[in-house]
């Protein structure tokens, strides 16, 4: 039975406006009262028109590294991700060394799921400015997400000691070490992120995962739950909790899970493989069957399998 385990996001919006916050504002001339206009809205929150500023600065004086960069601050503040790499290319084809535009696309990169990407440019912002704490983070996170797990946690570590406080890096760091089978590490580390930050679902779910793989199931149970009570309208809190259910027999709260995940999100092969499971292990063949045949359909390879072995028809 198939295990979740949280896809590690870049925290970026608290950074634009910080960056907005301590941009210079530049003396006056067309291009410049454009610029400063943008400055201006975007420290506001009204990226919309700081976009309509910066494009209009942008004409004005289009090989202008910084008129790109804070454009595409303001791209990704509106979750335009696309116009953000795009303009923070830009700013790079035009100062190759402005650093803060290797780590942000490295940010988008990584959110969009192209970790490679996210590392070339991340490993070029923790060169040339190698204190920078969000660069090492988010290297961390590329480096997780590709596999490479020692040396995300060299990154994480790194994180760690210039801000003990963060929560999100001992998620993170828990994850690469659930993710390396450091069971007790990881539980360490996602106890550490509770500490902080006693909501967070995700450290919940991530420890539960933890406490599963070591056969402790009681308390993986009381972690998805609590998870749950944050999060009710996640699918994977339900999975997880289900595959325990599982693990001791208890069946018919395995199906009611399953059943839950379904719901919220009914596209989800996995769930509908494994319910049929439990159905089949809980009495009830031909309910069972249905799930598993439907898992097959939407491509669930080890249900073709079940089928032939367990169901009839």
């Amino acid at each position: 039975m198939s295990v979740r385990i949280i896809k590690m996001k870049s925290i970026f919006l608290f950074l634009v406006y910080v960056m907005m916050a301590s941009a210079t504002v530049m003396a006056q001339d067309t291009f410049e009262k454009a610029f400063n206009a943008g400055l201006a809205n975007a420290k506001g929150g009204k990226y919309d028109a700081a976009i309509a500023d910066f494009t209009t600065a942008i004409k004005l004086r289009d090989n202008n590294p910084k008129a790109y960069f804070y454009r595409g601050l303001s791209y990704y503040a509106t979750k335009q991700s696309v116009e953000a790499i795009s303009d923070f290319t830009a700013t790079l084809k035009f100062d190759i060394n402005y650093n803060e535009a290797y780590k942000y696309r490295g940010v988008l990169y990584n959110n969009e799921g192209s970790h490679k990407k996210a590392l070339e440019d991340l490993n070029v912002a923790t060169k040339m400015f190698p204190n920078d704490r969000e660069a090492h983070l988010n290297k961390g996170i590329a480096l997780s997400n590709l596999g490479e797990l020692d040396a995300a946690i060299i990154e994480f570590d790194w994180a760690i000691k210039a801000n003990s406080n963060d929560t999100k890096v001992f998620l993170y760091k828990g994850v690469a070490l659930l993710k390396s089978e450091k069971f007790d590490e990881a539980v360490e580390n996602l106890t550490k992120s509770l500490t902080l930050d006693p909501n967070n679902a995700d450290a919940f779910l991530n420890r539960g995962i933890s406490y599963r793989m070591q056969e402790k199931t009681d308390y993986a149970i009381s972690d998805y739950s609590k998870a749950i009570l944050i999060k009710p309208s996640d699918p994977d809190l339900y999975f997880n909790r289900a595959i325990a259910y599982d693990m001791t027999d208890n069946y018919q709260k395995a199906i009611q899970d399953y059943s839950k995940s379904i719901e919220l999100n009914p596209n989800d092969g996995d769930a509908y493989f494994n319910r049929g499971i439990s159905k089949v292990h809980n009495g009830n063949e031909d309910d069972g069957c249905i799930d598993i045949s439907t898992a097959s359909k939407m491509g669930i390879e080890s249900a073709d399998v079940v089928r032939e072995k367990v169901c009839k028809k």
